[in-house]
């Protein structure tokens, strides 16, 4: 629908697609003929309608012309029409395009936000004096308005509208729900035309209305049973037509939360209805659902809360015998790749799952952690890998493990602790430890320990002097063994371990 007017000399073309559910001008052909079949073509234009209407662009239409194009996202392929716009538009004519996708930015872009709470209350307060109605609008009853409208203008005259109809305060909820007629022809449209993995995506967030992680909604992809979709193209494409939100957290792993506003949500319920997708969404919903309910407060806790909660939900399955752990492990997989946190949850889930191979799996996903943690946290990783092969019984690599341990700590105690691990792991081998010693390079690894704990020797307590000792002595430096042993009786004269040691190795 075209509309032609003269504003001070200025002609204005208007494109408006707001009433009909679908657009009827969609490409850059019907466009121009829309414009033609409004404005008549002289005898000097050409026959053919495009190349008139990009000479309209150009030279203007009776004059200087500004060209309106509203709901701009309704035209098939609206980067290709702007370019086309682009490309033919000349000074002093003028195009302005108004459009709820971020695909292009004009020459002056101008970014139309949403109300904040201050200018909402004052929108409400203004409209509801113009309808009679301000004795019925208490402090909560607006602060619910906006909340339930989220600051969407319209929306909120809507229902101030039905407040006034009803001459109470009624439920701002109930009332979206019922207006909805109001809105449906905008979402229709725009419902229309998104991919199947936007519309599927869109209709399971409308489902259960809250703030999920987005990586969430990601990995529902993997549930099993279900076919692989792109869902972060999906998200994407919302985003773009706004029907969904989405707030950033500020935890350590800065993950999306995405929802869906009311309004949208009422419809996308509604369009579920008859969705062929609806099994499979009533599906993923039971897995969304088991990371657990949020508002947009919540977000603030990021995701580590939301996986231990399903991890303890999968865990609870599977002891009841309703679910296997195995069946969920490319979900978990899949999130732990974006927040590497979750390998250490895959760790203990799997070896408390007593799966298969469950140290093996449990070490490699201590593995995949460790190559990405920062180096305060890879003592306590390494940790846990010592414990894993002292499980195993693979003595050569506990006693890497815990070497590793000793030179990634800063703290001399813990390097302390680390040196009697190891002495009394020496110890237990008994004649195997030479040929234990000799395996993955571990002599030359302990020596890297023994030379990082030299160098910290005058931290040292007389206890861990006698631990560097042992530790010299079992790779075969007895008499650097004795000059820590005596350096120790120095610090402590009354130690035991350094007079037993001294007594051995003569003084």
């Amino acid at each position: 629908m075209w509309s032609y007017g003269q504003v001070q000399g200025t002609s204005i073309c208007w494109n408006p697609a707001l009433k009909p559910v679908a657009p009827k001008v969609v490409t850059q052909a019907e466009i121009a003929r829309a414009a033609i079949d409004l404005l008549g073509r002289s005898d000097s234009d050409a026959k053919d309608d495009e190349v008139t209407m990009q000479r309209w662009l150009s030279e203007g239409v009776g004059g200087v012309t500004l060209f309106v194009f509203d709901n701009f996202e309704t035209v098939y392929s609206p980067a290709d029409v702007f370019r086309w716009m682009d490309t033919y538009i000349r000074p002093p004519n003028k195009v302005l395009v108004t459009t709820r996708v971020r695909d292009f930015v004009g020459d002056y872009p101008i970014e139309v936000g949403g109300m904040n709470d201050v200018e909402a209350e004052r929108l409400l307060k203004e409209h509801g004096a113009r309808l009679g109605i301000s004795h019925l609008l208490t402090t909560g009853y607006l602060r619910d308005v906006i909340a339930e409208a989220e600051g969407h203008p319209y929306v909120m005259k809507v229902l101030l509208g039905e407040v006034a109809k009803e001459g109470r305060a009624v439920n701002p909820a109930r009332i979206i729900g019922s207006a909805g007629e109001l809105l449906t022809a905008l979402f229709e449209r725009t419902f229309s035309v998104l991919a199947p993995a936007a519309q599927r995506v869109f209709l399971l967030l409308s489902s259960w209305r809250v703030f999920v992680p987005e990586i969430a909604v990601e990995a529902v992809a993997l549930r099993p049973g279900n076919e692989r979709f792109d869902v972060r193209g999906a998200l994407a494409d919302l985003r773009r037509y706004s029907l969904i939100e989405h707030v950033k957290s500020d935890s350590e792993d800065e993950e999306d939360f995405v929802g869906v506003p009311l309004a949208a949500a009422i419809f996308g319920r509604r369009k579920m209805e008859t969705s062929p997708y609806r099994l499979d969404i009533q599906q993923d919903r039971k897995l969304l659902m088991e990371f657990g309910p949020g508002r947009r407060g919540d977000v603030r806790g990021g995701i580590m809360a939301r996986v231990d909660r399903l991890i303890r939900e999968i865990a609870r399955r599977a002891l009841a015998g309703n679910d296997s752990i195995e069946s969920m492990l490319p979900v978990l997989e899949y999130i732990a790749g974006r927040v590497p946190r979750v390998y250490l949850r895959l760790a203990e889930l799997v070896r408390e799952g007593g799966l298969p191979e469950s140290l093996d799996r449990a070490n490699g996903y201590l593995g995949l952690y460790l190559e990405r943690a920062v180096p305060e946290e890879k003592a306590e990783i390494w940790t846990r890998r010592a414990e894993i092969y002292r499980g195993k019984g693979d003595a050569a690599q506990e006693l890497h493990a815990l070497a590793e341990v000793a030179l990634c700590t800063g703290r001399v105690e813990e390097m302390g602790r680390m040196a009697n691990w190891i002495n009394n792991k020496l110890l237990q081998l008994g004649d195997r430890k030479a040929e234990i010693l000799g395996s993955f390079g571990l002599r030359e690894t302990l020596r890297n320990v023994a030379e990082r704990m030299h160098a910290r020797l005058q931290g040292m307590s007389a206890t861990d002097c006698s631990r560097l000792a042992w530790l010299m002595l079992n790779l075969g430096n007895a008499e650097q063994a004795r000059d820590v042993a005596k350096l120790g009786l120095e610090k402590n004269p009354k130690n035991e371990y350094c007079e037993k040691l001294v007594e051995r190795l003569g003084a």
